[in-house]
């Protein structure tokens, strides 16, 4: 249905609707089957019917799409985020376990498109990553690898914003331990199978070989990424978190050493002013 080679004009189809009694209902099924594709919308499509069983999907568009596969590409990305297209500034982008090393956190975002991607500071040392929540089953590869090439189609002007999110998730992901964090953060549903995270980290690195994104996109939260992985503060604390406090069963054991620093501290204390006074 989204491979590149068999997409049939959209405008055939809603030829092809009009000709039917049914054309409402066969609108609203293309856009279901669009949207349960969208592999960041399609989690929040499935919370949304528990709460509100029965209620129709919409896909909101600006412009007539071209065939199905534009219309998917739409609704994964959603409205694009405002960015700073002035910087100058080039980014190596870290994985996952280099940036949490420095103190950056990951959490779900609000938003249902892969353009719902922002960083935050959330106090002096620590930073927050927000990526949308997306699924990975057996059909991410062929959706991703004919958007990608669909993106490069000479007569196709666009921002790259799929290979765009696909560079960045590379950059996010080089081990399975990466994919590991970002499950239990609830960024990635893996439903590839339990104990398949390593899959899932080399799906992401095959797809985005010698892929070149879009610099513009994104270029405002990896500029503060920079910011914060570059300051020498975060890195030692983020360290010093780690190291005391990353179980309940360091921590204590970090205030027990540290109450009995104090305590000796004290008792020196006290036996040079009980020598003085007794002088």
């Amino acid at each position: 249905m989204f491979l590149l080679e068999n997409q049939l004009p959209y405008q055939l189809l809603q030829l092809l609707m009009s000709s039917s009694q049914i054309q409402e209902e066969l609108k609203k099924s293309i856009d279901d089957v669009v949207w349960r594709n969208s592999p960041a919308a399609a989690h929040q499509n499935r919370q949304k019917q528990r709460s509100q069983p029965g209620q129709d999907v919409a896909i909101p568009m600006e412009a007539e799409p071209t065939h199905l596969l534009e219309l998917l590409r739409t609704t994964m990305l959603g409205r694009p985020s405002p960015n700073n297209k002035d910087t100058k500034r080039s980014h190596s982008f870290r994985n996952v376990q280099e940036l949490r090393a420095t103190g950056i956190h990951f959490s779900p975002s609000d938003g249902n498109s892969l353009s719902s991607i922002y960083f935050n500071s959330s106090d002096l040392f620590r930073g927050i990553l927000h990526l949308p929540q997306i699924k990975v089953d057996d059909s991410t590869r062929p959706k991703f690898m004919n958007l990608i090439a669909y993106e490069m189609w000479p007569d196709f002007h666009n921002d790259f914003g799929v290979t765009s999110y696909i560079c960045l998730l590379d950059s996010l992901i080089d081990h399975p331990d990466d994919v590991k964090y970002l499950r239990k953060k609830r960024i990635l549903r893996n439903l590839l199978g339990i104990g398949n995270d390593e899959e899932v980290a080399q799906l992401f690195n095959e797809i985005g070989t010698d892929l070149v994104p879009n610099n513009d996109i994104y270029s405002s939260v990896k500029d503060k990424i920079e910011d914060h992985y570059d300051n020498w503060g975060n890195r030692v604390m983020a360290q010093f978190f780690h190291e005391h406090f990353s179980s309940p069963w360091c921590g204590i054991a970090f205030l027990g050493a540290l109450l009995g620093v104090v305590s000796s501290i004290v008792q020196t204390v006290n036996s040079v002013l009980s020598y003085h006074n007794n002088k």
